[in-house]
């Protein structure tokens, strides 16, 4: 014989996907989510495309991120750029560039020597470029 009525709750405080969360499973999975993001506020880490490295140095007429984004869109007019996957790494510490499948270590910024991070939108043939300045 088929009774109606709610669902039996469960005993372990794990809602079921059809039913509303318990107050208990509530809690706990805002707990987890809560240490998760402390997980992930220590180290980010990002898919991008690198295209290239530059001195600041006004011997090589590149004293100014204007002048690296002229640069960077010459160089790239020329067929002299060419994308190079890796993994961006942002700690409490650096700034890492990584090999994507070795993990190597390619770049290291410390973030005291970061003077500048900023984003160039539609100036070149990529949408957005990351320039950080250090």
């Amino acid at each position: 014989m088929n009774q109606l009525g709610p669902p039996p709750s469960p005993s372990n405080g794990v809602a079921r996907s059809d039913s509303k969360l318990s107050a208990k499973a509530l809690y706990e999975q805002r707990k987890k989510y809560s240490n998760s993001n402390i997980i992930m506020q220590e180290t980010s880490q990002y898919h991008v495309e690198h295209l290239s490295t530059f001195v600041m140095d006004k011997s090589e007429s590149i004293a100014t991120v204007d002048d690296a984004v002229k640069k960077l869109i010459l160089l790239d007019s020329k067929d002299k750029i060419w994308t190079q996957e890796m993994l961006l790494q942002v700690s409490d510490s650096a700034i890492r560039l990584l090999d994507c499948d070795s993990q190597e270590e390619l770049e290291n910024f410390p973030l005291p020597t970061v003077q500048l991070c900023q984003t160039v939108l539609n100036q070149t043939r990529y949408p957005s470029v990351l320039l950080l300045v250090c």
